[in-house]
């Protein structure tokens, strides 16, 4: 695997549809004569809590949903970013159902005739758009397929199709762990991260984000899951911690959003809680969880410096620590960590 020169960041966690630019959502909006208000920029923006931030796919997911061309103009425009900013290597997770007709947010639109209408539809058309972004800039990415909690109807027919997937490393679960799961979702997910195993492919789940340190123990039981998004609550726990420890159970942390979605009372120490991760935990990683609300991997690791006295030889230790975890061969793993060695932050 070769990566681009002068590349040096690691971002495991980083959603698609949370990384789009805004502007280029206008831009695709106003060719398909959807109107925006005015303040639409700052509208996005606009949540005080997880379940608000959620709400906010409402204002721009009606915009690309069903369309490929929209989809891959916003993932090819990802990647030039994330080339721009550093990013050596990037994995790009998404939930494919809503990009396509079957989206909770697609809206029928006078003129526009969809041609994504399933999971299918949806992988071609990031798959598509992350090879030419490959291609132009450098950039090596893969692609991690998401289960979004509840929705769990879409989770079989996904898995089936990630395994035939070249570009597809691995599955997680997002969306709202604090939703009571029924035995059927139960079934759905063991199947996902069941055929995970079977194809070695990365298993990974948020846990611990809004939801007790028990949820993290659950992902890690149940799914045999080896990383954990987020997982802040997995302080609350030492004795939990010291078990995952040994089992190299690795913490993608994402220090913007953490900051700007309001977390649990338990949670709200968060400067202690990183600095416990960083000094006592230790595996880890710094991610951006999506840049269109949280800026980007760089930023993510200056917040660090500044409010949780992280070092530069711990943010370098996030980085090789990311690449260690990331979702590819063995010798893949070592030819990005001996990259981000020469070249970080030079």
């Amino acid at each position: 695997m070769q990566f681009k020169d002068g590349s040096y960041l690691v971002d495991l966690h980083n959603h698609l549809d949370a990384t789009l630019s805004a502007n280029v959502l206008r831009q695709i909006a106003g060719r398909k004569r959807i109107k925006l208000d005015d303040n639409f920029e700052t509208e996005i923006m606009n949540f005080e809590s997880l379940s608000e931030f959620v709400r906010r796919w409402s204002l721009f997911g009606h915009i690309f949903a069903g369309d490929s061309v929209a989809i891959e103009e916003l993932t090819y425009d990802i990647l030039k970013r994330e080339t721009e900013i550093g990013v050596a290597y990037l994995e790009l997770r998404f939930a494919p159902f809503l990009l396509s007709t079957q989206s909770v947010f697609y809206r029928n639109v006078e003129g526009f005739q969809p041609n994504v209408h399933n999971q299918a539809q949806a992988i071609a058309a990031v798959k598509q758009a992350v090879v030419k972004g490959m291609n132009d800039f450098g950039i090596q990415v893969r692609l991690i397929l998401a289960a979004v909690r509840t929705f769990y109807e879409f989770n079989k027919e996904m898995a089936d199709l990630g395994i035939r997937e070249e570009l597809v490393v691995g599955f997680d679960t997002a969306g709202d762990e604090i939703a009571p799961m029924s035995a059927e979702e139960f079934d759905t997910l063991n199947y996902m991260y069941s055929l995970a195993g079977q194809h070695n492919l990365g298993r990974t789940c948020h846990a611990g984000e809004a939801g007790p340190s028990d949820n993290i123990r659950k992902a890690v039981e149940d799914f045999e899951v080896s990383r954990i998004g987020h997982g802040y609550a997995l302080y609350t726990d030492l004795e939990l911690a010291k078990k995952l420890q040994t089992n190299d159970i690795h913490f993608e942390l994402c220090p913007i959003s953490s900051v700007r979605i309001p977390k649990p009372e338990f949670l709200q120490n968060l400067s202690t809680i990183y600095r416990w991760f960083f000094t006592k935990y230790k595996n880890y990683s710094i991610n951006s969880d999506g840049s269109m609300f949280f800026e980007n991997v760089n930023s993510s690791i200056d917040l660090c410096k500044l409010k949780c006295q992280m070092t530069e030889e711990q943010a370098l230790h996030a980085q090789l620590n990311a690449a260690s975890h990331a979702f590819l061969s063995k010798e893949d793993k070592e030819s990005l960590i001996q990259h981000i060695k020469v070249h970080f932050r030079k």
